[in-house]
């Protein structure tokens, strides 16, 4: 989670975003959005779909309404957390009500800016401790997953077929390939390879396989194959 930003998007907040956040949160990796209107918002949280938003309570409570159908409509599908700053005059129980409760922080005072920047980095902590531990359990599964095929199948080409559908879902990388060489190591004999469909929109072919192993296996770090290290790769 070290190279993973943590995004978060400020519902219409009136002059931008606060400058005592950027300062408090500049060192913890995070991406902070500030949405200056309703059509805005409503297109960063589709670009963005932040895991915490920021409602500033102390606005049209209609304009809280539409921010939360927003919201929902954004992310039916994914976890979200909510920093509620509110004036202590707002029924706060209809606040609670209209948010998933168990994802919600209430800040009456928000003039103590260390501690909407604590409850930040506290959310930020829970989040990747979650996202930590779903992580590991689908590796888990991936790799009983892996063992299985690996015993049942007979066949090599069968193998790297049925892997190939299961390792990229685990691991997100550009261009995934397993393939056996000849025993002298000069051509591939077996191979499956998969590249996500956003890599396929920025590139006409798949890379050519054979070209790839001879480049993997000249290089000084058999691992570590890129455009810098081999240029013809």
């Amino acid at each position: 989670m070290s190279n993973r930003y943590f995004k978060i998007l400020f519902n219409l907040p009136d002059d931008g975003l606060p400058l005592y956040l950027k300062t408090n949160l500049v060192f913890h990796n995070l991406d902070l959005y500030a949405a200056p209107n309703l059509s805005d918002f409503s297109a960063y949280v589709k670009q963005f779909r932040p895991h915490l938003s920021i409602i500033f309570m102390d606005q049209d409570p209609q304009q809280f309404e539409e921010c939360l159908h927003i919201i929902r409509d954004g992310h039916q599908q994914s976890e979200m957390w909510f920093l509620v700053l509110y004036d202590h005059r707002l029924p706060i129980e209809k606040i609670r009500s209209n948010l998933p409760g168990k994802r919600v922080f209430l800040l009456k005072d928000t003039t103590e800016h260390s501690l909407v920047a604590h409850n930040i980095l506290t959310i930020k902590e829970l989040v990747n401790l979650q996202s930590e531990q779903k992580l590991k359990h689908r590796f888990e599964e991936s790799f009983n997953q892996c063992l299985q095929v690996i015993y049942q199948e007979r066949y090599l080409n069968r193998t790297f077929e049925r892997l190939i559908n299961i390792l990229p879902k685990t691991i997100s990388l550009d261009y995934w390939a397993i393939f056996t060489l000849n025993p002298q190591m000069t051509r591939v004999e077996y191979f499956s390879q998969f590249m996500p469909p956003t890599r396929r929109r920025l590139t006409t072919l798949l890379p050519n396989l054979s070209n790839f192993a001879r480049a993997w296996l000249k290089s000084n770090k058999p691992f570590l194959v890129n455009r810098k290290s081999r240029p013809e790769v």
